[in-house]
């Protein structure tokens, strides 16, 4: 597509992403709402820790493998993608998303505004369909092994064990 190979796709996308997020924040910000509740104990001890948590996991998952998820690595490097499954990969299969969400939720308790909740309960949703599709890429990439793995480890909520159908 536009004469782009994949990791050149991906970069690009990963760039438009990143411009289009920076932009609606500065929408977001700029429209008044009002506050849903007024609770300072959440507001002012356990919204920060919340938000620090998130906001730690996030880090760690960037450190780790922005190389992978930005398709710098694939324009570096010939390499055939491995499967993560150890560190946070072995109790989620998508610990940057978790800990977003993490990070998402005690912004909102922080700033428990109705237009902050629309805008996670958004983000979240859009999230979760887009794991949908990304784990349908990641079965054809690494095939069994990544069926495996979505046997033993939970999509984006630790320790919740699927059913056995």
């Amino acid at each position: 597509m536009l004469g782009l190979t994949t990791s050149g796709y991906r970069l690009g996308y990963n760039i438009f992403a990143l411009v289009s997020l920076v932009g609606l924040l500065v929408f977001h910000s700029s429209v008044a709402s009002r506050n849903l509740f007024v609770n300072p104990v959440i507001s002012n001890w356990a919204a920060p820790v919340i938000v620090f948590i998130g906001l730690a996991g996030m880090v760690n998952c960037i450190l780790k493998y922005f190389r992978q998820l930005s398709g710098i690595r694939e324009i570096q490097e010939d390499r055939k993608p491995v499967l993560e499954t150890t560190g946070m990969h072995k109790f989620v299969r998508h610990p940057l998303y978790i800990s977003t969400f993490v990070f998402l939720v005690g912004l909102f308790l922080l700033m428990p505004h109705l237009s902050n909740l629309i805008a996670v309960i958004i983000i979240i949703l859009y999230t979760i369909i887009g794991i949908r599709f990304e784990e349908e890429k990641l079965v054809k990439e690494f095939g069994e092994q990544y069926v495996e793995y979505k046997r033993r480890v939970p999509m984006v909520i630790p320790f919740l064990k699927r059913k056995r159908g």
